[in-house]
């Protein structure tokens, strides 16, 4: 849960970077659809988990963050 609050934050930041500001709606619209019943929890292995993993992945793409690391681009 640590992880995808600083998840959150990081897609945040990114996205208002693109817009100019950090903006307190923008976090509570994001923090909304995190924590909203649709994600039907958001435990490893739930259905939920990774919709708001996927929904985190597509933000981050959204303000330009690039893949890195081992498995950069889903690679084993």
């Amino acid at each position: 849960m640590r992880n995808s609050i600083g998840l959150l934050v990081i897609a945040s930041v990114c996205v208002s970077a693109q817009n100019g500001g950090i903006s307190a709606g923008r976090i509570r619209e994001h923090t909304r659809f995190l924590s909203s019943d649709l994600l039907e929890g958001r435990g490893v292995g739930q259905r939920g988990g990774q919709v708001a993993t996927e929904y985190l992945a597509s933000q981050l793409a959204i303000a330009g963050a690039k893949p890195a690391g081992d498995k950069a681009g889903g690679k084993q």
